[in-house]
């Protein structure tokens, strides 16, 4: 993910942006309510790097957190060679100031790669972030819907009644 996320260098108005909202795009029910407060929670405090979590019993991502709930670092589990077990998981939403997390991830710091795929990963720098002292912060807002993510084909029956869902209105933007 991290070399799919540094080809926005090449995009068009990416001289003007300063902050990004990054999503997967195995995420089709993401929740505009979880998104607009993502976006208000990054922009109210400030924040560097700001990315909505939920509590699940197998967390294919695990936050790991400091004793005054402070987010220390994010894990793919397969890339860490662990089963996924109850924890706390990202959702595959995040929003970053531009140009510091794109430098760092053009260093290549140590956990750029994972030990499973080899890929150039992308949540290893929440822990570089983390120990620079810049500001991230991940919020347990994340709904059951907002959750559900199509990677193989056996993946739709996990849809039921989701794949109409009811149409809703847009909600307030996030002014990135």
């Amino acid at each position: 993910m991290g070399d799919a996320v540094l080809c926005y260098r090449a995009a068009r108005g990416y001289e003007e942006a300063e902050d990004l909202l990054l999503v997967w795009g195995d995420i089709p029910l993401l929740q505009v309510e979880t998104v607009s407060a993502t976006c208000r929670t990054h922009f109210e405090h400030g924040n560097d790097f700001t990315f909505p979590t939920r509590h699940v019993t197998a967390a294919y991502t695990e936050v790991g957190r400091d004793a005054s709930g402070r987010p220390l670092s994010v894990i793919e589990t397969r890339e860490a060679g662990a089963e996924p077990r109850a924890g706390e998981h990202d959702i595959g939403l995040f929003i970053i100031k531009k140009e510091p997390v794109l430098q760092k991830l053009e260093e290549r710091l140590p956990g750029a790669y994972g030990r499973g795929t080899g890929e150039h990963g992308f949540l290893y720098i929440i822990k570089h972030w983390v120990d620079r002292g810049c500001r991230v912060e991940a919020i347990p807002i994340a709904t059951e819907r907002d959750l559900i993510s199509l990677n193989r084909l056996e993946d739709l029956a996990t849809l039921g009644d989701e794949q109409d869902p009811p149409a809703t209105k847009p909600g307030p933007s996030c002014q990135l």
